[in-house]
């Protein structure tokens, strides 16, 4: 988190443990097993995350409006742990198998979980029409990192970017007071 992958190696995580190198060597025989071991747990930890604070009270009730929803995802998407994590993450794991499938893995908890939160307020909508407009989120969610993450001053303002997106997400054929098809 502090100082990134590059600055990543054995005797940085020896001294901030608080253990010398032998003895991190010898749980992590090599510097790919210990970064796989870091990977796991920013991965477990992000997910226990993202899930509570999906059930917290606070979180913006879809039925009152999606469109508050959609603003609140997509403005903690931008807090300063998220961002460094996933850019750091998306890097490893275009070398790294293992960092890829945990992160490929990650997506698909964080988007079910958006899925169990949007059919606790759509009891009655096509489960299909709730997982197209979580991926939907999804993919402006990550777009968002990677466009504002580190440079909120661009020529269109990450403001003016969440009113586009829940424009288009409102008016995507995506309609979510329409019940469940009964099928025979």
């Amino acid at each position: 988190m502090e100082s990134g992958y590059a600055e990543f190696s054995t005797r940085r995580v020896a001294k901030a443990a608080g253990i010398s190198v032998g003895n991190l060597a010898y749980h992590f025989p090599s510097k790919q097993d210990l970064l796989r071991a870091v990977v796991s747990q920013l991965v477990d930890e992000y997910s226990t995350q993202f899930t509570a604070i999906l059930t917290r009270p606070d979180v913006p009730a879809a039925t009152e409006d999606l469109g508050t929803l959609i603003e609140w995802l997509l403005t903690e998407t931008l807090s300063r742990d998220t961002v460094h994590i996933f850019r750091e993450l998306w890097a490893i794991s275009l070398h790294d198998e293992a960092t890829r499938l945990a992160m490929d893995a990650l997506y698909d908890d964080l988007m079910e979980g958006v899925v169990q939160l949007l059919i606790r307020y759509y009891p009655d909508v096509e489960i299909q029409a709730i997982r197209e407009l979580a991926q939907v989120l999804a993919l402006i969610s990550e777009g968002t990192i990677v466009l504002y993450g580190t440079n909120r001053d661009r020529a269109v303002s990450h403001e003016r970017i969440v009113e586009l997106a829940v424009s288009l997400i409102k008016t995507m054929k995506l309609d979510l007071r329409l019940p469940k098809q009964v099928h025979e």
